[in-house]
């Protein structure tokens, strides 16, 4: 009987947090381009190939344009901290390698993610104050 209780409880607890969860996935189930960077010293990308990035929560996976070349992969989200598996992409060659190589670096490091609004943060994992911001597509 205590069993039953406990399960309950716990299943009233998450019932009641799930509406305001749901509506932070549901945010972020979307596609997003890539705005700034609170580094001063970011590699300069293409205008005509604006990095973006989509997640798929309802599979886990991500997937966006690096600037140049296109990835995909998996993320987990638990609370207000987000971290990515491995990152797949094309092996095209192009002039903004540079920033590419500093984005998908970006999402290995990430640990933490903020919505307000139509924006997105990704912050480093241990380092808020270093972080890529995007807006909702």
């Amino acid at each position: 009987m205590k069993r039953i209780t406990l399960l309950l409880i716990v299943a009233a607890f998450f019932s009641s947090c799930s509406p305001k969860i749901g509506n932070i996935l549901n945010s972020l189930n979307t596609s997003w381009k890539y705005e700034t960077s609170s580094d001063a010293n970011v590699p300069a990308f293409s205008k005509d190939e604006t990095p973006t990035i989509a997640f798929d929560m309802v599979n886990s996976k991500v997937s966006g344009m690096a600037g140049c070349n296109t990835f995909n992969g998996t993320f987990t989200i638990k609370g207000d901290e987000i971290t990515f598996g491995e990152i797949a992409s094309t092996r095209k060659f192009c002039l903004y390698m540079n920033f590419e190589n500093y984005y998908l670096n970006f999402l290995k490091e990430a640990g933490n993610y903020k919505l307000e609004g139509a924006k997105m943060y990704l912050y480093k994992k241990g380092d808020r104050s270093k972080y890529i911001s995007f807006m909702k597509l």
